[in-house]
C-alpha cells in the first residue's frame, strides 16, 4: 500500500497525504460521481496541468517557474504548485516568457518528448500559450 501511494504521489508531483485528504474532502461535498470529480480536481492542479500541456518537463522546473511568476491564472501570478484551477479560469504564460517557452515546446515536439493527449476538459491554444479550463460542458439535472 505504501509503494502504491508513493507511485501515485510521484505521478502527481509529490502530492502529500494532507493535500490528498483536502482534495478528497472537497470532492465528496454533494457529488454523486465522486471519483470522477476527485480525478478532475487532481488533474486541475496547476503542476499537473503544466506537465500535461507540455509547457514544462519536470516538477522541479514547475516550482522554479512559478516562483519567477512565469504563469498567470486570470492575469494573476500563482506562486504555489498545489493551486487548483476552477471552471472557466484561464492559464496563460507571462508575455515576456512566451517566446522562450514556445521554442522549448517546439523542441520537445520534434524530439517526441511530450504527452500526446491533454485532459479532456482543457481548451488549449499552444501558439498563444493559453489554456481554458472547462470542467463541465453540460450541467446535468438529477
Amino acid at each position: 500500500m505504501v509503494n502504491q501511494f508513493k507511485l501515485f504521489s510521484n505521478f502527481y508531483n509529490n502530492l502529500t497525504l494532507n493535500v490528498l485528504k483536502k482534495i478528497l474532502k472537497r470532492a465528496t461535498r454533494g457529488r454523486i460521481v465522486m471519483f470522477n470529480f476527485f480525478l478532475t480536481l487532481l488533474e486541475s492542479r496547476i503542476d499537473s496541468l503544466l506537465i500535461r500541456l507540455n509547457w514544462v518537463h519536470s516538477k522541479h522546473m514547475i516550482r522554479q517557474m512559478l516562483r519567477k511568476k512565469w504563469f498567470l491564472v486570470n492575469d494573476v501570478s500563482v506562486l504555489y504548485p498545489n493551486y487548483i484551477l476552477s471552471n472557466f479560469e484561464f492559464l496563460t504564460v507571462h508575455e515576456k516568457k512566451k517566446e522562450i517557452l514556445y521554442k522549448e515546446l517546439i523542441k520537445r515536439v520534434r524530439l517526441h518528448h511530450f504527452f500526446y493527449k491533454p485532459p479532456f476538459f482543457l481548451e488549449t491554444n499552444h501558439r498563444s500559450l493559453t489554456c481554458l479550463i472547462i470542467q463541465q460542458f453540460v450541467k446535468r439535472h438529477l
